[in-house]
């Protein structure tokens, strides 16, 4: 066997290695191993200080890349398994000469609303405008929502810093996760070192969704079924929620039976006109 190593591959490897001991200032951080990779180097809990002890909180996944990688390729395979991952997947862009380390969301390409209309997708290390080619998406990740330098790593200020752009970010892409389910997403807008912003919710569907969204919607359905189940007299609130639901079985879509049993319930609760209070 020839003694050689790519030299771009050792650089890459160095990289993933730096990267990893550096998010250890912040993070709980398992790496793993060159064999076992599927798309990412690592998975990272978030640590909250708090005085002599660290807390874990929500865990992400990062996948290291050198600095002189810009852009990272999803196949049509590999964009399924990207949408479909439950931990946030961020991107570390690590540069070896100045031992710095730069953080960015895959937010705009996961949790786009429209992001179930393409098949592949392409993700540069940047701020370009997106562009749509046939079916891949090509976009741009943004400003870093974190950067520091190996110098930084010892520094109280920066790690509470860290801590709290971390923090939100995770519990942001967390939720992101569960809202994608019924093609919803809580939209960030962000600047380097800066928690994310979240002025707006971003909605997409279809007709064909709607027996899905109800069966989505149905743990909801049962525990606000439970706040009037009980109740002696009835009340708008009681009536609007009945009506809700008498819609939904109307059109056609069948509820679980914890609601339904329920929704019995709140109609024998109810000897008042419905007309009286419309």
């Amino acid at each position: 066997m020839v003694g050689r190593l790519d030299r771009n591959l050792r650089r890459g490897h160095r990289a993933e290695d730096l990267g990893i001991e550096m998010l250890k200032a912040f993070c709980a951080v398992a790496p793993v191993q060159h064999t076992e990779d599927i798309g990412f180097d690592a998975v990272a809990t978030v640590l909250r200080p708090d005085g002599r002890f660290l807390y874990a909180e929500r865990t992400f996944c990062v996948q290291f890349k050198a600095r002189s990688v810009r852009q990272i390729q999803y196949s049509p395979d590999a964009y399924r398994w990207l949408r479909a991952l439950d931990l946030p997947l961020f991107i570390g862009s690590v540069d070896l000469d100045n031992r710095a380390v730069e953080l960015f969301t895959t937010h705009n390409v996961v949790h786009r609303v429209d992001a179930r209309g393409y098949q592949a997708a392409t993700m540069y290390l940047d701020a370009r405008s997106c562009r749509i080619d046939e079916d891949r998406i090509h976009q741009g990740l943004g400003a870093p929502v974190l950067r520091w330098e190996a110098a930084d790593c010892e520094s109280s200020e920066v790690r509470d810093q860290a801590y709290r752009v971390l923090s939100a970010w995770t519990a942001l892409e967390h939720e992101n996760r569960q809202l994608s389910a019924i093609h919803t997403t809580r939209l960030a807008r962000w600047t380097t070192g800066e928690p994310p912003d979240v002025p707006s919710t971003g909605v997409i569907g279809h007709a064909d969704d709607l027996a899905h969204d109800i069966a989505a919607a149905e743990p909801y359905l049962s525990k606000l079924a439970s706040h009037f189940v009980l109740r002696e007299e009835p009340s708008v609130e009681q009536l609007g929620f009945y009506l809700l639901v008498k819609w939904l079985a109307e059109h056609g879509n069948e509820l679980a039976g914890t609601t339904a049993r329920m929704v019995e319930l709140i109609a024998d609760a109810t000897p008042v006109d419905l007309g009286d209070r419309m």
